[in-house]
């Protein structure tokens, strides 16, 4: 996501992270020691944000985050793991995009940038 992030940020692209838990556990960490592992390892950039940790899905709490339950029931998509869920939103808040790997974006981006210039 960084190297998307960096390519269109010029556009006015930004990219949002939400960690989550519920996947195999792989994100036990409260929200200031993921926000402070992001910076040091680079990946947080002005035009890439990291935001709380978030339930993406119904799992075992039988509650997504908002965000998330917008962009299921929009896509029709069900989250299976957190680190395979791409979604792409325009600027009038239009999901035009869903995708597993972020690269598979990249067309799709540059059109909605093209489109909004």
């Amino acid at each position: 996501m960084k190297k998307l992030s960096d390519r269109f940020a010029s556009g006015g692209f930004t990219v949002l992270c939400f960690p989550c838990n519920q996947f195999g556990f792989q994100e036990p960490r409260g929200a200031a020691s993921i926000q402070k592992w992001t910076k040091k390892k680079g990946y947080i950039t002005s035009h890439m944000r990291v935001m709380e940790k978030v339930n993406v899905s119904k799992g075992m709490t039988g509650v997504a985050c908002p965000v998330f339950k917008f962009l299921q029931d929009t896509t029709g998509v069900r989250i299976n793991w957190n680190f395979g869920a791409y979604f792409l939103v325009d600027r009038s808040g239009e999901v035009t995009g869903y995708k597993t790997s972020p690269g598979e974006l990249t067309e799709t981006i540059e059109a909605l940038l093209e489109a909004k210039m």
